[in-house]
């Protein structure tokens, strides 16, 4: 049977811990991704529904008062997602 590995350390053991202690730091968090996914996948859904003006799509029905606010909560969901699998700067 395998020896299961310890996990891999995120950080510098201090001084204080020793033998098979590993101390897991909190990533930090990427808020530039998931701004930048969320502001694209906002004027991905965004553009061609018109719900941000724009001279290329034309709309027949104006835009209702809560359509913006679920273009930006659909927009909120990949930003978040590309967040959380983004690389770990090392």
């Amino acid at each position: 049977m395998r020896e299961l590995e310890s996990p891999p350390t995120l950080g510098p053991l201090t001084a204080g811990e020793q033998g098979d202690a590993v101390r897991w730091e909190r990533p930090r968090p990427r808020l530039g991704v998931a701004v930048v996914a969320a502001v694209l996948t906002f004027l991905v859904i965004g553009l061609p529904t018109d719900i941000v003006p724009n001279p290329v799509f034309g709309r027949e029905v104006p835009v209702r008062p809560w359509e913006p606010g679920v273009c930006l909560q659909r927009a909120c969901s990949p930003g978040s997602g590309s967040a959380s699998s983004a690389a770990v700067p090392r």
